[in-house]
């Protein structure tokens, strides 16, 4: 993994001098040797800025001083991996692993280079040899089992998933990942058994539980869903991504009521979070109390101001309110995001004929007509 050098504005200096300082003596064909903590500052800087050629000149020039550096070649591997150069990444990935050939941060990378080709088997073989080694094999499984599902092995990945946890019942990962497996393959009821056998021995995960509701939300069970997502409250107040799909849910069911005040319930955990405040306005719209649902549309649009449906609902909360001027305001903002919008064209065609302006609002709807003829 790539490790940032600092996040300090003095830190980002002080690399960019050492930067500067490198390119000068490289300019100059002098004689020097840095310090291992100074090129990866200076290596991070330039990955961090894409320069890729700086990057590799680094480690070219780097390797001369430090031959035997198994992390500066795995650095040149990482390198060569994110500009898709995948044969050049594993030559020196396994230069890096000829001087730290147990080394299983590197194994697991090397698996991940063979899936780029798509050489399954040989992926397969460095994370088997890997699984001998790591602590934690149900980890290495987890990872042959993603890679047997990106070549499309599905048996084979199952069973992976499966291995990694039998061999660690309480392993969250390994669940999730079998279970999203299974509802790939629309085999949802066996999604949903596997999650209420974990919460049978382990009741209190409130990410499970979350799952738990995701899944009998995507087959329709709306009610299992909402005591899913219930339960994941009860055992974590502050989860705004439950209180969130709760809300969704509820939408979707027309209880408005019921809704807003689970998203004003996310709210308090996150004031600014624009599509909770979007919500919130949707639902005091569709409770028809358009005073407060203009509110909160315009703290939406002060969090993001290219928030089309936000400056929709405002115009159409000020259009219910026969204030058509105000509403023609507002769909112009939206209209100015979208204009092949055929909705908004003719929602400011309408107010421009109700505000007497034909000339306009016939503009407005010859727009519509020519964006959906």
């Amino acid at each position: 993994m790539q490790e940032p050098f600092g996040h300090s504005e003095y830190g980002e200096q002080r690399a960019r001098s050492s930067a500067q300082a490198f390119e000068r003596m490289i300019r100059e064909d002098a004689f020097f040797i840095m310090d291992i903590s100074t090129i990866d500052e200076i290596y991070h800087y330039y990955v961090g800025n894409r320069q890729w050629k700086k990057a590799q000149q680094l480690l070219d020039f780097a390797l001369q001083s430090y031959p035997a550096s198994s992390e500066l070649y795995y650095k040149q591997s990482r390198l060569y991996f994110d500009t898709d150069r995948y044969k050049q990444a594993l030559n020196c990935l396994d230069l890096a692993l000829q001087y730290s050939p147990l080394n299983t941060e590197y194994m697991f990378f090397q698996a991940d280079i063979y899936t780029q080709p798509e050489q399954y088997e040989e992926a397969l073989h460095v994370l088997e040899a890997l699984k001998e080694l790591h602590t934690h094999p149900e980890e290495v499984l987890i990872q042959m089992g993603n890679i047997a599902q990106a070549c499309g092995k599905g048996e084979a990945c199952e069973d992976f998933y499966r291995q990694a946890l039998s061999l660690s019942p309480n392993y969250e990962e390994a669940l999730y990942e079998l279970a999203f497996y299974l509802e790939s393959c629309q085999r949802q009821e066996e999604g949903i058994r596997l999650y209420e056998a974990y919460l049978d021995d382990y009741p209190y995960s409130h990410n499970v539980w979350y799952n738990l509701g995701m899944i009998y939300r995507s087959i329709n069970n709306f009610d299992k869903a909402l005591e899913a997502f219930d339960f994941s409250l009860v055992i974590k107040e502050d989860f705004l991504s439950a209180y969130f799909n709760k809300g969704m849910l509820l939408i979707e069911q027309e209880r408005h009521a019921d809704a807003l005040q689970t998203f004003l319930n996310a709210s308090s955990i996150d004031p600014k979070d624009v599509h909770i405040l979007y919500h919130i306005a949707e639902c005091y719209e569709n409770l028809n109390m358009f005073r407060d649902s203009v509110r909160y549309y315009m703290l939406a649009t002060k969090e993001d101001n290219s928030f089309f449906d936000a400056w929709v609902g405002l115009g159409y909360c000020m259009e219910r309110c026969d204030k058509y001027l105000e509403a023609v305001h507002f769909y112009r903002k939206a209209y100015d995001i979208d204009k092949e919008n055929t909705e908004v064209c003719l929602a400011i065609a309408i107010c421009e004929y109700k505000l007497g302006n034909k000339v306009c609002s016939y503009q407005f709807l010859e727009e519509a007509v020519t964006n959906n003829p």
